[in-house]
This record gives C-alpha cells, sequence and structure tokens, in this order.
C-alpha cells in the first residue's frame, strides 16, 4: 500500500493523470485519443478523491479541473492603482484559484522582476534607480491546468527632485473613476501638480482627442453619446515648463441605451493636496457636481467620516490633532438627487506633528565679518525638510531661500559706517506640512581699511574711537596713537579732537562741557570777534590784543614753539591755551603792559598775565588774580589754587623772608624759583 500510495504521488507531482503508461498527459487533462482510460487511470482517480486540490489537477472533492473552471483570480494590495511610490515600495500580490495556483509572477514596465510558487506574494521594489514618473506593474497568476490571468496597474515613481527639471508632472484623472459606466455628455476632469509648472493637460478618448486645457481645474467635454455602448479609455497627459510629461490611463464603459441618462455625481477633493503634508486644523475643500443635482458631500478621513455638507461650496475643517502622526486616507462621497453615490474619490495625505529644527553654525554670535561670507545652517526634520529662508537685518537688508541640503547663502558685508553697527541673520527652516522654526544670530560689522582718525583708530580691525594720531601722524602706528579721554564730561576732547564725526571740532560749550560743532576754517591767531569759525583744536578767547582763534593744549608740548600752556580760561582747569612767551620779568613784570604780571614756567620762559591783588598764600583762579611777582598754582592736580611768590635762586633778591615757612624752591630754571 505505501509503495502504491508513493506511486500515486509520483504521478501527480508530473501531471500524468488517468493515462496509459506509453501517452503523456499535461494539465489534468487527457486527449481520448492518446488515453486509453485505463485501470492506472481508475486507480489514480480514486486515489484523488481521497486528497485535497493538489499539481495533478483534482480539486478538493476529487474532481478533475478542466478548461470549463474559472481563471484565477489576481489583484495588487499595495500598492494601488494611481499610488505616488517613493523609495522603497514592498509589492503585494493576492491571488486564488479553485484548481491551485503553479506560479505568481511580476513584471515592471514589462521586464520580469519576481516569481512565486507559494504564498506570500511579496516583493521589497527599490525604486531609486527609476526614473521619475508612470510606471507599469503586471501581475500574472497560473493555475495547476494553465489557465492564466494578469492585473496591471500604473504607479507614479518619484525620485529625488533637486530641480524642477528633474521630476515629470503629476497627472490622475479624477472623473469619471476607473471602472465606471457614463452616458450623456460629461467634462472629463483631472488634477495635474509637480516641481515645475504644469503648463497644460491633453484629453483623449480612445485615442480621439477631446480637448487640451491649459489652466486648473482641467478639463474636456466628452459626448458619449456617439459611441458604442461598452468599454473606452480615456487617457490624460499632462506637460510641465521643461517639457516633461506625465500620463494617467482608466477605462469607463458608455450606456446610452435603455432609457434616460443620469450619471453618478462627482467629487474630487481640491485641498488639501495629495501627498502632501498637514498640521492642525486643515480645510478640506471637494468639487462635486451631478447632471441633475448634488444633495450632500460626506468626507472621511480612514474610516471615520469627519463633515458633511448640503450646500455648495462643499468644505469643512479637520482636526489633526486628533489624529496619529502619519499617513492617512482622506475620502470624499458625493450623492445625487436620485440617491447615486460618487464613486470613491481619495487622496493620502501625511499628518506631521513636529516641527523642524535649525541652527546657525556660520558666522557664530558676536563674531566680526566682513566681505563675503557663506552663512550656513543644518536644519532637520523629522520628514522632510521643504526650505532654509535666510535673511539680513539691521545694517543689511537681504534674503535668500534654498531648497536643499547643505542650506547656505553666499552673504557680502559691508564695512561699518559707524561703531556698532551690526547685522542680525535669521535661518527660517520650513517643512512641508507647513511648520516653521527660526535661529538668530547677531554679527558685528568690521570697520573698513583705517589710517589713524577713522574708525578703527588704533588699527587693530575692531571699532574703536576711543584713540587719536599724534599731530601730524596720518598713518596708524603703535607707538603714535593715545587714548581719548574727555576731561569735562562731555563727548570730546578739545586738545585731541577726538569723539566727533568727520567735518566736526570740539570745543567748550557754555556750560562748560565739550561739545561738537561745525569745524572753521580760520587759522590760530585770527581775530574772530562774535563769530567763531576756528580750525579744529581752536576756539575764539580774548587775548592782549582782543578775541581771536586760541589754541587749547593739555600741557606745553601741545602748543608750537616759543608758545606755553596757561590755564587761562574762565571757570576751566582741565585745559589751557597756548600763551606766546616774551622776555618779561616775573618779579617785578617789566616787559608786560601795565596791569600784567609776568608768568614765568620753565624752560619756556615767561608769559603776560592779568595782575591783581591777592597775596602770596591766598586763594587765586579764573577771576582772581595773584599780584605783581606771584602766579596761581595748583599742587593737587587742579582741585585747589593759592598765589606762590617767585624768588631769586642761590640767596639773590627777592627771596622768601616774607612768606612765612616757606623756602626758595627750585622749578626748573637756574634763576627764578618759587617759594614753598
Amino acid at each position: 500500500m505505501a509503495k502504491f500510495w508513493m506511486m500515486v504521488v509520483a504521478i501527480l507531482a508530473l501531471g500524468l493523470v488517468g493515462c496509459s503508461d506509453d501517452t503523456t498527459c499535461t494539465d489534468c487533462s487527457c486527449d481520448p485519443a492518446l488515453c486509453d482510460g485505463g485501470d492506472d487511470a481508475d486507480a489514480d482517480s480514486d486515489t484523488a478523491d481521497e486528497t485535497s486540490t493538489d499539481d495533478g489537477g483534482a480539486d478538493s472533492d476529487g474532481s478533475t479541473c478542466d478548461s470549463d473552471d474559472p481563471v484565477p483570480i489576481v489583484t495588487f494590495i499595495q500598492p494601488t492603482n494611481g499610488a505616488e511610490v517613493i523609495g522603497a515600495q514592498t509589492v503585494e500580490i493576492s491571488a486564488a484559484d479553485r484548481c491551485g495556483l503553479r506560479e505568481i509572477t511580476l513584471a515592471v514596465d514589462g521586464a520580469p522582476s519576481a516569481t512565486w510558487t507559494a504564498e506570500p506574494y511579496t516583493w521589497a521594489w527599490d525604486t531609486s534607480g527609476l526614473v521619475s514618473g508612470n510606471h507599469t506593474l503586471t501581475a500574472n497568476a497560473t493555475d495547476v491546468i494553465g489557465q492564466t490571468a494578469s492585473v496591471t496597474i500604473e504607479v507614479d515613481v518619484r525620485a529625488e527632485c533637486l530641480t524642477p527639471t528633474d521630476c515629470p508632472p503629476r497627472v490622475r484623472i479624477v472623473y469619471p473613476t476607473a471602472g465606471s459606466r457614463v452616458c450623456g455628455t460629461l467634462n472629463v476632469e483631472a488634477t495635474a501638480t509637480g516641481e515645475g509648472d504644469v503648463v497644460q493637460v491633453e484629453f483623449q478618448a480612445d485615442d480621439v482627442l477631446l480637448g487640451i486645457d491649459n489652466t486648473a481645474p482641467y478639463q474636456a467635454e466628452w459626448i458619449t453619446t456617439s459611441l458604442a455602448d461598452g468599454n473606452h479609455t480615456l487617457i490624460a497627459t499632462a506637460r510641465d515648463a521643461s517639457g516633461q510629461e506625465a500620463w494617467h490611463t482608466i477605462s469607463v464603459m458608455t450606456e446610452n441605451t435603455g432609457g434616460s441618462c443620469d450619471n453618478l455625481p462627482t467629487a474630487v477633493i481640491v485641498e488639501p493636496a495629495d501627498g502632501s503634508y498637514v498640521h492642525g486644523d486643515v480645510t478640506v475643500r471637494v468639487n462635486a457636481s451631478d447632471d441633475i443635482g448634488v444633495v450632500r458631500v460626506r468626507v472621511f478621513v480612514d474610516a471615520g467620516m469627519i463633515w458633511e455638507d448640503t450646500t455648495a461650496p462643499f468644505e469643512g475643517v479637520w482636526h489633526t490633532g486628533d489624529f496619529a502622526e502619519g499617513p492617512h486616507l482622506l475620502r470624499a462621497e458625493a450623492t445625487d438627487t436620485a440617491g447615486q453615490q460618487s464613486s470613491e474619490a481619495s487622496i493620502e495625505v501625511d499628518v506631521d506633528r513636529t516641527p523642524p529644527t535649525v541652527v546657525i553654525t556660520s558666522p557664530f554670535n558676536g563674531e566680526t565679518v566682513s566681505g563675503t561670507r557663506v552663512v550656513t545652517a543644518n536644519a532637520t526634520d523629522n520628514l522632510s525638510v521643504a526650505s532654509v529662508t535666510f535673511t539680513a537685518t539691521g545694517s543689511l537688508s537681504r534674503s535668500f531661500t534654498d531648497t536643499e541640503a547643505p542650506f547656505e547663502w553666499s552673504l557680502t558685508f559691508p564695512p561699518m559706517s559707524a561703531c556698532g553697527d551690526s547685522v542680525v541673520l535669521e535661518a527660517e527652516a520650513s517643512d512641508r506640512a507647513g511648520w516653521t522654526a527660526a535661529d538668530t544670530v547677531t554679527v558685528t560689522l568690521a570697520p573698513p581699511d583705517e589710517v589713524c582718525n577713522g574708525l578703527d583708530d588704533d588699527c587693530d580691525g575692531v571699532c574703536d574711537d576711543g584713540f587719536e594720531c599724534c599731530a601730524g601722524v596720518s598713518d596708524c602706528t603703535d607707538t603714535c596713537i593715545f587714548p581719548c579721554f574727555p576731561e569735562m564730561g562731555g563727548p570730546c576732547n578739545v586738545v585731541s579732537q577726538c569723539g566727533c564725526g568727520a567735518g566736526q571740532r570740539c570745543v567748550i560749550g557754555a556750560s562748560l562741557v565739550e561739545e561738537c560743532i561745525a569745524a572753521g576754517t580760520d587759522p590760530v591767531g585770527t581775530p574772530c570777534g562774535s563769530t567763531d569759525n576756528c580750525v579744529p583744536q581752536a576756539q575764539c578767547y580774548e587775548s592782549g590784543s582782543g578775541r581771536e582763534c586760541r589754541q587749547f593744549c593739555s600741557w606745553g608740548l601741545d602748543c608750537p614753539t616759543s608758545f606755553f600752556c596757561s590755564y587761562l580760561i574762565p571757570g576751566v582747569t582741565s585745559y589751557g591755551l597756548c600763551v606766546p612767551t616774551v622776555d618779561c620779568d616775573p618779579f617785578t613784570g617789566a616787559g608786560c603792559a601795565a596791569g600784567e604780571g609776568c608768568a614765568f614756567v620753565p624752560p619756556s620762559g615767561g608769559f603776560c598775565v592779568p595782575a591783581g591783588t591777592a597775596a602770596p598764600g591766598e586763594d587765586c583762579g579764573a577771576t582772581t588774580h595773584c599780584r605783581i611777582g606771584s602766579d596761581c598754582f595748583s599742587f593737587d592736580s587742579g582741585i585747589t589754587y593759592r598765589c606762590i611768590k617767585y624768588c631769586a635762586l642761590r640767596g639773590g633778591s627777592p627771596d622768601c623772608s616774607d612768606v612765612p615757612g616757606t623756602t626758595c624752591f627750585d622749578f626748573g630754571h637756574v634763576v627764578v624759583g618759587i617759594c614753598v
């Protein structure tokens, strides 16, 4: 018995059933001319009655399969017809047959790609090497008696589109839907989008041009009454500005006999777009129409209805926050006055709850910049970064949008026009759902290439209007710059003239504080009267011969040869005026005019000053003058002033005998001293 069963199994495996030993039968059937129906066949048939469907051609009840049996059923589970495919895609096929399946094959664009003899019928499809656009998948099922059935779908493969010319447009016929029945006159409608501008959609029915539409919604009129009832093919071809094409093909059935025509209503989701990313509250808009009238439109997300509208325009809000992050099927359904429902109009959108992140990586916050720099930003997102927009504000106003990583912007920074000039740089990242995130840095503009007395006074590359050049020096040198310190609380220094802008000069104002005014042209020594038009470092003051432009000084080296720095400005102790030296006698005032005494400061010599009545040891100042033979001195950096008597060194006359507690002190002259 065991030997008999082994023989039956072997015969079934070879597909030789009910045949004589000297004939060959295939596909579970025997030609009567070749097969004798002998005892072996009866024995095999009896055995088959006890077995399930097998490759020998017997079904589950033991009967033999033949050409009258139905052909296999084969369908695609994923992807679906018209789906958009990016990168890796799992292809899954469902197939069944009453007698049993021998083989399932898959072809991509007609090229064999996979073969199965047992479930599961799945295949990992890598689309990265394919050209973007329409591609066909064909699944073919063969049963154990050789009958075949096939199904073909069309998918839209999307590669990475770096430029608008990298990828063709997308096009879908949205009305009528594939497999639907139509009658009378109707508008065939398609949607078309792309990285580049869609310039036209061409419609054909059975290779006959219906029309070309250049603007959305893309439609063409189709008169079906002149056609024979039955299946017809509709093709929509979209073209973009670069000449690339994409097409969508469907088959529909016309039915114009047997009474009045009432087409099914149509429903097309026009917003959001198929394949888009969404977040927050999203408005869903549906275009619905019917040859008689639409009474209701419903919209579903996955299996649940989110809104119903009974009047046009048909729109409602989808609260995406109530749904999980990821892809969702959005479906619209229209009902007409006869109760007919539209064919399914669906799109797939991705709910995105996660904003992108962005960080400006160069330049860094607080950096000093100059010339042309590349501004860079690092942007990431859980799905995809759509763009990064750079903006510059402040001392520079520019913007630039980059749509691909690395996100960069070549920007030329001008030199500063004033100390403190800065630019705020912002990078705003946007993802495909509309989320945004931003990062900002503030950079300082570098000063222009400088000489002394510019924005970069010490030529160290940093704006610092706190240094000034020595007199007569125009180029920056390490040995000829000094700090600029206002002495009286103003913004500038009257001696160095630092702190004022171009075309200005620093003077002492009426409130005895430094201030900047327009520079004049009258040189030192020019009579000025009531009008002050003096050059920088000079101001109109009284002199022995009237008002004239007089030069400011802080010490003797600020004055030219034969001039001395004297603190003669009323109420001012921090600055002096350059006065000419004269041949005068500090003891008697000889050589000076009546009412003047001789002030003597070595090594420059003497100069004439107003004489008064204050005795040695008494306070003095701008309005209280010392008597002849003495002068006003300060020994505590200008805090207090008092009269000091001149004396003759080395026992000469006059001496200090009339000033108790003092001696004649040598302060730098071989003859003249002071009593201290």
